[in-house]
C-alpha cells in the first residue's frame, strides 16, 4: 500500500513537472488594435507561424480571436510559444467572416498587420509583417488602414 501511495505521489508530481514546463515555455502575446474607423461590427485577429494562409485563410493561422468593435478594450492576448509570427486584422464592419473589397477587389473594410507596413498597390507580405515573440513577452500594437 505504502508502495502504491508512493508511486502516485511520484507520478503526481512528475506530471506537475512536465506541465509547469510546458507554461514555462509560453510566452504573452498582447495585441493592441489602433485607428479603427467605427464601432460597427468586430475585430477578427488571427496570428501566423508561416506565410502558409497569412491573409488569405485564417483557419491555417496558429492563433486566433475575436473581439466587438464596439468594445471599450481593443486588445487580445493569447499564450504562446516563444517563436516568430506575424500578425493580421481584420475589421469586419457587416460581421460576415471575411475582408469585404469593391468590383477591383480593393478592401472596403479595414485591416491591418504587424509591424504596420503600409504599401500603396498591393497586399502586406508576410516577411513585411514578421516578429520575435520572446520568451518574456511583447506587446505588439496594430494600426488599422481603410483604403476603399
Amino acid at each position: 500500500m505504502k508502495k502504491l501511495l508512493a508511486s502516485a505521489l511520484a507520478a503526481t508530481l512528475l506530471l506537475s513537472c512536465q506541465l509547469g514546463l510546458k507554461s514555462a515555455n509560453e510566452a504573452l502575446l498582447r495585441i493592441e488594435v489602433t485607428d479603427l474607423k467605427n464601432a460597427d461590427g468586430a475585430l477578427r485577429i488571427s496570428v501566423f507561424s508561416t506565410p502558409n494562409g497569412f491573409l488569405k485563410d485564417d483557419s491555417k493561422a496558429h492563433a486566433r480571436g475575436v473581439l466587438r468593435a464596439n468594445d471599450d478594450r481593443h486588445f487580445l492576448e493569447f499564450k504562446l510559444p516563444a517563436g516568430t509570427y506575424a500578425v493580421a486584422i481584420l475589421h469586419d464592419q457587416n460581421d460576415n467572416g471575411r475582408l469585404d473589397t469593391n468590383f477591383l477587389g480593393i478592401p472596403s473594410e479595414g485591416y491591418g498587420v504587424s509591424n504596420n507596413p503600409k504599401p500603396r498597390f498591393r497586399a502586406p507580405k508576410f516577411k513585411e509583417a514578421i516578429f520575435t515573440l520572446p520568451a518574456e513577452g511583447k506587446t505588439s500594437t496594430v494600426s488599422l488602414q481603410y483604403v476603399g
